[in-house]
């Protein structure tokens, strides 16, 4: 990340920051980044043993620790990076 994150105004809960990203070319590239800092999901029901024990479903909230990124370019080609570590510059 190169800029602080900021809260986005003209979405609720979406905070916005710049990323440089690296590749095997020479060339960094600059990426804006919309993004939220946790997301509520709702965790399946969970039946064990059989049926004999079941879990309920329930409500979790996922933090987004900004290392897992998905991007898609205009061709629909994925790419799924992981990041294990930040340095300050």
């Amino acid at each position: 990340m190169v800029s602080p994150a900021v809260s986005y105004p003209y979405k609720p809960d979406f905070y916005y920051v710049n990323l440089i990203l690296f590749t095997e070319k020479p060339i960094p590239f600059l990426a804006p980044y919309l993004y939220k800092e946790s997301v509520k999901v709702i965790q399946p029901e969970k039946i064990f043993d059989e049926g004999r024990k079941k879990v309920p479903s329930k409500e979790v909230v996922l933090k987004n620790d900004m290392r897992e990124f998905l991007f898609i370019n205009k061709r629909g080609i994925r790419g799924r990076f992981t990041i294990r570590e930040y340095h300050s510059v």
